[in-house]
């Protein structure tokens, strides 16, 4: 079966490929903006006691709340919350870091429940809509001009 293709191929090969550089041009943007937003959705897990899934972090044990201690969790000195930053990189990608002991609440010990702060494997809705956000915003004004 023949098809009857015809039209300005030359111009849709350059159209395609502007939409392209248009999409890699994006990605340190995006990198940036997601990065401040990320930040924010951590500030919030912080403020609300919650792990990135929304799951309220394991109540702090009695003898810490005898110390003095209050809820929520991970939250004594401000230290493990001023310092938790999402940093962007050139290349699009966003790592999250998290200060020492940070990574032993993450995954928990035999005498500490976990706290996760940071996801593990797929993104959960709290830290992609963000992102998905961010990325239609600046590719879509990247394309209007």
């Amino acid at each position: 079966m023949a098809s009857n293709l015809s039209g300005d191929f030359a111009e849709l090969a350059k159209v395609i490929k502007s939409l392209g550089n248009v999409a890699k041009d994006s990605i340190p943007t995006i990198a940036i903006k997601g990065a401040v937003e990320i930040n924010k959705v951590v500030e919030q897990q912080f403020a609300s006691g919650t792990d990135p899934y929304g799951r309220s972090w394991a109540d702090l044990k009695a003898s810490t709340v005898k110390k003095g201690r209050k809820p929520p969790p991970l939250t004594a000195s401000g230290r493990m919350r001023r310092m938790a930053k999402a940093v962007p990189s050139a290349k699009g990608t966003i790592t999250e870091k998290i200060p020492f002991p940070a990574p032993i609440h993450q995954a928990g010990s035999a005498q500490m429940a976990a706290r996760v702060l940071v996801p593990h494997g797929l993104l959960p809705r709290s830290w992609s809509e963000p992102l998905q956000r961010v990325g239609v915003e600046v590719i879509s004004s990247r394309l209007k001009k």
